[in-house]
């Protein structure tokens, strides 16, 4: 069992600049090639959105592309990156990934070229240097979204993961995680949300690049798997093993 990587090509050579909710959409597409009811339940409760953290962590990468203002221009393949704790999930979204042959959202349309299952790195030690695919973002128990500077930075990483992992495992920190940024650098994310009425867009701080993150090594390994921070079927949060 390992991550998955869908290999799609844009049919008319385009993506979204904001595509959180399309990773969201996309996730859905797949589990609801197997099993209706199981997107359902992840995704709906009494006809509204489910809040409840899933084991369904995104990462997009585009191989080649020109960015605009409101889209890329993509030159290469577009790859859409999953990763998970369970095994179950791993059979609905795996299984998924076989079955659709198009991903659509909002009049994007990427053909599926290939899916493949990449094996993960195993963690020894206590620490472990991580590297984004996928922005990390966090906020305080108010909602604010941090920046790596503010001092309530540690506790709230420490806090959503262990909210994580006591969702999607059963229990959550063995030990409170040391973080230590390295090459890691803010971006702003920029979302449209249909329901989000004040304005047209609204901007999320987030962070990429590497960090040392220390811990119990049954922590670190999980947190690899489910992915960091909030956010994270939203095309945030995953991350690759440096050293």
């Amino acid at each position: 069992m390992g991550r998955i990587s869908i290999i799609t090509k844009s049919e008319n050579n385009r993506v979204p600049l904001c595509h959180g909710m399309m990773m969201v959409s996309f996730v859905k597409q797949i589990i609801d090639a197997v099993d209706k009811t199981m997107k359902e339940n992840l995704f709906y409760y009494e006809g509204k959105n489910n809040k409840k953290v899933k084991d369904i962590n995104t990462a997009l990468y585009l191989a080649n592309y020109d960015r605009g203002e409101e889209e890329y221009s993509v030159h290469g393949d577009v790859i859409i990156n999953l990763s998970f704790y369970n095994e179950e999930m791993f059979y609905y979204l795996y299984n998924g990934a076989l079955k659709v042959k198009q991903l659509e959202y909002k009049g994007y349309i990427f053909n599926v070229k290939k899916v493949n299952v990449n094996v993960e790195n195993k963690i020894q030690g206590k620490g472990v240097v991580f590297k984004t695919l996928s922005p990390i973002v966090i906020k305080n128990k108010e909602g604010m979204y941090l920046d790596v500077s503010d001092s309530s930075y540690i506790e709230s990483l420490n806090y959503i993961a262990d909210i994580t992992l006591k969702n999607i495992r059963g229990y959550g920190l063995k030990e409170p995680l040391k973080f230590t940024p390295l090459n890691y650098k803010k971006v702003v994310v920029k979302e449209k949300i249909s329901k989000f009425k004040e304005r047209d867009f609204y901007y999320i701080n987030a962070y990429k690049g590497s960090f040392f993150l220390q811990g119990n090594v049954e922590d670190l390994n999980a947190l690899y798997k489910t992915g960091i921070g909030y956010r994270r079927t939203e095309n945030s949060g995953m991350v690759s093993v440096l050293q």
